[in-house]
């Protein structure tokens, strides 16, 4: 393997660890690979073992390797989902609940793309499993349980239908506070039926393979998904505040 001899004049263990995490990323050092030996390492980047050892460290900690014992040290086989729950945990711990418009801005940002390319980008099987969603939804329109978890599915559709693993990855770590809207703003009259209009306009764009179209439905959808979550978090507070047991305990 070709690595390059580290400069001096930087940080040695941070110079081993970036060459390696690029061969990683690469491809170059596979899924499953086992990394040559602390010896061998050595006399490849022509640096000490404790400059090595602090390097694996660092690689271990972003969970790029992971040790086996005797067996050596291997390249460990990453998932899309463990990516998405870091990220997910890094949005808890800032400690600061998103609102409304907060999750609404983002979603315009990375939805409405996702709409556009889906509809240039779907292939049969894409559309099979959409349409598939699409008749849950309906048959799912009387269920306030079943309902909010299909609704979401067919956004995760359509992402996975961009034919560009980032677009699900990044959607994944909204997951809770998209279902959470959902459930609260379908308990709203009228507002399953709407949804589901609005993910039948989507699809048939899609079909039609007519991005613009698919993304300006898109976007009169979250519109309708800001205003009705909104209300339904009005109410919801309203309710809560006229009820004097609930009062107190605020």
């Amino acid at each position: 393997m070709d690595y390059v001899p580290v400069k001096r004049t930087d940080r040695l263990t941070q110079q081993v660890a970036e060459q390696i995490t690029q061969m990683i990323l690469s491809g170059t050092l596979q899924a499953g690979h086992r990394l040559s030996t602390e010896r061998e390492l050595c006399q490849t980047f022509d640096v000490s073992r404790t400059v090595v050892r602090e390097a694996i460290s660092i690689l271990r900690a972003k969970g790029l390797i992971e040790s086996k014992g005797r067996n050596g040290t291997y390249v460990r086989i990453l998932q899309g989902k463990e990516v998405a729950n870091s990220i997910g945990m890094l949005i808890n711990l800032k400690g600061h609940p998103a609102t409304v418009d907060d999750l609404i801005e983002v979603r315009w940002a990375l939805e409405v793309q996702t709409a556009k390319l889906a509809a240039e980008r779907a292939n049969e099987q894409d559309l099979a499993e959409m349409r598939q969603i699409l008749q849950c939804m309906a048959e799912d329109l009387d269920d306030p349980v079943n309902y909010p978890e299909v609704d979401l599915e067919f956004h995760f559709a359509l992402a996975r239908a961009t034919h560009n693993v980032f677009f699900e990855l990044l959607l994944d770590p909204l997951t809770d506070a998209l279902l959470e809207g959902i459930k609260q703003s379908s308990q709203l009259p009228g507002v399953k039926e709407e949804g589901y209009q609005f993910h039948l306009r989507i699809f048939e764009n899609v079909i039609a393979h007519d991005g613009e179209g698919a993304s300006k439905e898109m976007y009169a959808h979250l519109c309708q998904s800001q205003r009705v979550t909104a209300q339904a978090l009005k109410e919801k507070l309203e309710k809560k505040s006229s009820n004097p047991a609930d009062h107190q305990q605020l």
